[in-house]
């Protein structure tokens, strides 16, 4: 397959352009500061220590300070997660009790 790919000018056939990897980096940098910045201004205001979206702002805000190409690929491997989920309400089906 990747021969006839080549031979008909498929994407193999054009070399990688050592620019393009830096236009990914910086897309991807600000793709993740862009959520980060909406994570921090849906932070709730009055919520409680175990509430879970103030643990989960908490917990991004802290990968950012710390390693920020880590919240990247986190980032990415949630957006994958969630391109995975098929589209609905989000409740599933609850396998039925067996006797």
């Amino acid at each position: 397959m990747a021969e006839r790919r080549r031979a008909s000018g498929g994407p193999d056939a054009y070399p990688e352009l050592a620019m393009l990897e830096h236009f990914r980096q910086i897309g991807a940098r600000l793709r993740v500061d862009r959520q980060a910045r909406a994570s921090l201004a849906q932070a709730p205001g009055n919520a409680g220590p175990l509430n879970s979206a103030l643990l989960a702002h908490r917990a991004l805000v802290l990968m950012h300070a710390q390693s920020p190409g880590y919240l990247r690929h986190f980032l990415d491997y949630l957006d994958a997660l969630a391109w995975l989920e098929p589209p609905g309400d989000g409740q599933r089906p609850r396998p039925g009790k067996k006797s």
